[in-house]
């Protein structure tokens, strides 16, 4: 990711952000420091929390959508649609996107229905 910014007396710059397995860190260091006019390289270890998941879909007025059913830590229960399945409904319905959403939220969770390999 390139994000830019201003540096040190007003120069233009921009933050190179590299997201990468701990194995390929060292040749994506140099690599950094051999491509590019930086001198130097900021890079830490990082963790994940993720709240628990489970992959199934529902059936809305628009066609059948692709969710994941997510667990918060105070116990609420939230459905959230895959934006590929939301967009081509969009898209064959002919309606804006965020229609798709609602109608995903309007859903009861009693809706859900998970994926069989589970």
């Amino acid at each position: 990711m390139l994000i830019p910014v201003q540096m040190k007396k007003g120069r233009p710059g921009f933050i190179v952000q590299v997201i990468s397995s701990q194995a390929a860190a060292t040749t994506l260091k140099d690599i950094l420091l051999s491509e590019t006019s930086a001198a130097g390289l900021r890079f830490r270890a990082e963790e994940r929390l993720t709240l628990p998941r489970q992959l199934g879909s529902i059936n809305s007025a628009f066609g059948h959508i692709r969710v994941k059913k997510i667990l918060s830590p105070a116990g609420g229960i939230r459905l959230t649609p895959e934006y590929e399945d939301c967009k081509r409904l969009a898209e064959k319905n002919q309606v804006p996107l965020p229609e798709i959403y609602l109608a995903v939220a309007r859903q009861p969770v009693q809706a859900f229905k998970p994926d069989e390999e589970e």
